[in-house]
């Protein structure tokens, strides 16, 4: 069995999917979080950041970084990844379609790092009306075609990727996004919510972590 460990900052995030497929799958692992303080002094380091970003994933000693890759590595160990080269396809259409969520246009990434509090809220409000409402109204047309989840009935990684996306939008700290824009305008987003906070593992993991 390899040995596997998950470093990021000490929140959901980026790393929340992984995280969690790796506890629904009883995949042992290390859950490394680092502060910002460590993260700025050892930034620099590509033996241990190779790409200069978070999370980065050590398996066996190496390290892979960027998120997509992990989120398809721990899907696939976990038994939430692809069975077939379909549902591959249907996992990179929806985790690849959420990152513009985060670094497509008018993204969520454009928005963070505004020193003006006038200039951010408008960065904000234009990336809720054309990046995150766009992208939610996406991700209900591709639940409605292929039904409970991305892969129907069956749960994936890009499913855990999309409830990590609502959990960090809604929880209220993000300024400017109203806390309930998920219940209130896509429900059927906080339905994929709802049935995977209710699994035993996720429920256990986010109690013993409320931060992600």
């Amino acid at each position: 069995m390899s040995t596997i460990k998950l470093t990021h900052f000490p929140f959901g995030g980026r790393s929340l999917a992984a995280r969690l497929a790796f506890t629904i799958g009883n995949v042992a692992f290390e859950d490394e979080r680092v502060s910002f303080e460590d993260w700025q002094a050892h930034s620099g380091d590509r033996a241990r950041f190779p790409l200069g970003s978070l999370p980065v994933l050590t398996v066996d000693g190496r390290v892979y970084a960027e998120s997509h890759a992990i989120n398809k590595y721990a899907g696939a160990v976990s038994g939430l990844g692809a069975a077939d080269v379909l549902d591959d396809l249907a996992i990179d259409q929806a985790l690849l379609t959420l990152e513009e969520i985060y670094t497509g246009d008018n993204g969520f990434a454009s928005t963070m790092f505004i020193d003006s509090v006038d200039a951010k809220k408008a960065a904000r409000l234009t990336f809720l009306d054309e990046n995150l409402r766009f992208y939610c109204r996406r991700m209900v047309t591709l639940l409605e075609q292929s039904g409970t989840g991305f892969l129907g009935k069956k749960l994936s990684v890009a499913d855990l990727n999309l409830v990590s996306i609502i959990i960090h939008m809604s929880s209220g700290d993000v300024d400017h996004i109203p806390a309930a824009i998920f219940d209130d305008e896509f429900p059927k987003l906080s339905e994929l919510k709802a049935r995977i906070f209710a699994l035993p593992a996720v429920a256990a993991f986010l109690d013993a972590h409320p931060d992600g």
